[in-house]
């Protein structure tokens, strides 16, 4: 029995990409083989992707990778931070900088974030060191994930469960598998994508000192959500399940 953690595969835009990935799902793909994706919405799309049983493909959600001991709690930290470079979109955040005057940084080696020809005096835009990503994740009080709208695979997972598991109110896009992971309101905001009036929207909310004591509301429980559901051990556990599941035979794909 093999279990495929983390499948969130593309087939490509070029038609030898697709070619490629396909010949390679058919090496790969086998009965005893199962795949697990990172959301509800991948579990569905993967087998008509892919084309495997869909009894073969489960959900397993993307856990936070930052060491329990060295969370800090939900009050701490300043600022706005966003990063990553694995499908965003940092044109509606940069537009929403422009327009909101708040200061935000931006770590990310995205060629359309760096090679904007107008950058706003209020955003610092860069590439950082893993360490200094982690620095500057942790030391902000809003984690902004924006990113692009896709159909088959989703992104950024590790971003917004490392921030919240350090206790930050998250802002992310409503694209694929977000809400497996933030409920708008409750443990975040889920803005829509592209759209840089609701980003600044969200972030003039977020950074607004009247709306302080709500925050921290989002911030705890993001923080409460990610310890119980989304650790590491957690995580192994949902894996060990699938392998067990499979090995009883076929029958509803596990969903954790």
């Amino acid at each position: 029995m093999i279990v495929i953690s983390d499948a969130t595969w593309k087939r490509g835009s070029w038609w030898l990409d697709r070619l490629a990935c396909s010949i390679g799902i058919r090496l790969v793909d086998h009965p005893n083989v199962r795949y697990c994706v990172l959301s509800e919405e991948e579990a569905r799309r993967f087998p008509e992707t892919w084309g495997v049983d869909a009894h073969r493909v489960s959900r397993v959600r993307w856990p936070f990778i930052v060491p329990a001991g060295a969370l800090p709690s939900p009050a701490h930290g300043t600022g706005v931070f966003a990063g990553g470079d694995s499908l965003r979109d940092y044109a509606p955040l940069l537009v929403a900088a422009r327009s909101t005057g708040i200061e935000v940084t931006i770590a990310t080696r995205s060629r359309g974030a760096l090679r904007r020809p107008s950058l706003p005096a209020t955003a610092r835009v860069g590439s950082v060191s893993p360490e200094r990503f982690q620095e500057l994740l942790r030391e902000s009080a809003v984690v902004v994930v924006p990113l692009r709208v896709t159909t088959e695979r989703s992104a950024g997972q590790t971003t917004y469960v490392n921030a919240m598991a350090m206790g930050k109110l998250v802002v992310a896009t409503d694209v694929l598998g977000v809400r497996d992971y933030i409920e708008d309101g409750v443990t975040g905001l889920v803005v829509r994508p592209g759209d840089p009036e609701a980003m600044a929207d969200a972030l003039r909310w977020a950074t607004h000192p009247g709306n302080s004591e709500r925050v921290l509301a989002l911030r705890t429980a993001a923080q409460c959500v990610a310890l119980d559901e989304l650790s590491p051990s957690r995580y192994l556990e949902n894996l060990l399940r699938v392998a067990e599941l499979a090995v009883r035979g076929p029958g509803p794909a596990a969903r954790r």
